[in-house]
């Protein structure tokens, strides 16, 4: 099972750091809400989404050294269960007040989901805020205010939550000339570590996952946003589409991962990780 106790060491809050090209001071870096608006910014823009270990029938640990030694040491990414897993040892080492909710995603025409992700709640004396460093589509870049009927702008998107008899609670986004939609709803019932073990292990095996057929990665470099799915790589600024490709060949992939997401990937696991993709059909 998995340790609910785990905390990291002085020494890997260094190296985390170190991963989010930042230098680690103690007393710099005591809980505020402006430095945790920075942790979050800065760690969507260089750790990145990604389902690789899925893809390539790599076991998936939520227990913190693994997550740790995979994230920072192994120098590659992870979906919400780990990314904002080791997120949230990385606060709680700091000193943040930290609550971890499980989202439902809200699709409209898809009927209630299974709660399938992971956000925190920080506590600070005079506010709350909503924070979530591993989200595949465009998300808010900096946490957002636990208040109802706020409207919040990140500069790319506006947000705001509302309250839900269903749900409990539902996080809207507005992006420029669209309507708002709603993202995920959660209510305020704390969990545990151990909590995310049957919605980790539904995500890595059922057949009804959307993350066992094909990659998908996100990365969120100042105003950019760059995401691989499938064989379609697609670079946004500000949510403006500036580049659309197709991946041509798993050499291509390997290239791609290390160039814009930092994680260095071998063709043999490219093999794997592209082998439900045609590589020879342009038409996608």
């Amino acid at each position: 099972m998995i340790d609910e106790d785990f905390v990291l060491s002085e020494e890997q809050i260094i190296n985390y750091f170190d991963r989010l090209e930042m230098i680690y001071d103690k007393d710099k870096w005591k809980p505020s809400e402006e430095n945790l608006r920075i942790l979050q910014n800065v760690h969507i823009a260089k750790i990145p989404y990604e389902n690789l270990s899925i893809l390539m029938k790599e076991p998936i640990s939520l227990n913190g050294n693994d997550l740790y030694n995979k994230i920072i040491v192994e120098h590659r990414g992870g979906y919400c269960f780990e990314v904002n897993g080791l997120f949230t040892h990385l606060l709680k080492a700091l000193g943040y007040q930290v609550t971890v909710y499980n989202c439902r995603f809200i699709y409209e025409d898809q009927g209630v989901q299974v709660r399938r992700h992971r956000i925190m709640k920080v506590d600070f004396k005079h506010a709350s805020y909503i924070t979530d460093v591993s989200f595949r589509n465009e998300s808010p870049r900096f946490p957002l205010k636990f208040v109802c009927d706020e409207v919040q702008w990140d500069g790319i998107a506006e947000y705001k939550f509302t309250k839900d008899d269903y749900y409990g609670y539902v996080m809207w986004q507005k992006l420029d000339g669209e309507d708002w939609k709603m993202i995920f709803g959660f209510d305020e019932s704390p969990q545990s570590e151990t909590d995310f073990f049957l919605p980790n292990y539904f995500c890595e095996t059922h057949p009804q996952s959307p993350f066992i057929d094909e990659p998908h990665m996100s990365i969120c470099p100042a105003n950019e946003h760059i995401t691989i799915a499938g064989r379609k790589i697609v670079m946004s600024k500000k949510n403006i589409i500036v580049e659309k490709n197709t991946i041509h060949s798993r050499e291509e992939f390997c290239l791609l991962c290390k160039k814009y997401f930092g994680i260095a990937i071998d063709i043999k696991k490219a093999e794997i990780i592209m082998s439900n993709e045609d590589l020879t059909n342009d038409d996608i």
